[in-house]
């Protein structure tokens, strides 16, 4: 679903990182007329459609995608819950 609002962006590239109930979309090298007001609604109409509740998204422009332990760039990435704002290490979803 994150393909139909993300694919068509002017950007190097993006992820979604998941946390709890909010979306962090990254995307990194963004062409000059990137809106990430508009980024945020397309993500936010695509989960709606799909029959998603749409959790808070935030959208933030990153100079290169991180990448996870095995060195790849997943796509999307779910994080475990916060516990008191302790760091926690990433669990990526997706095709190995």
């Amino acid at each position: 679903m994150f393909h139909q609002a993300l694919d068509l962006l002017d950007a190097a590239g993006w992820q979604i990182r998941q946390q709890d109930n909010q979306l962090r979309v990254l995307v990194a090298g963004p062409g000059s007329g990137f809106d990430p007001a508009a980024t945020e609604r397309a993500v936010q109409t695509a989960i709606t459609a799909a029959g998603g509740h749409s959790p808070m998204i935030t959208v933030s422009v990153v100079d290169a995608i991180p990448a996870g332990a095995a060195g790849k760039r997943p796509l999307v990435v779910a994080l475990p819950n916060s516990h008191d704002g302790a760091a926690v290490q990433p669990h990526t979803v997706g095709p190995p």
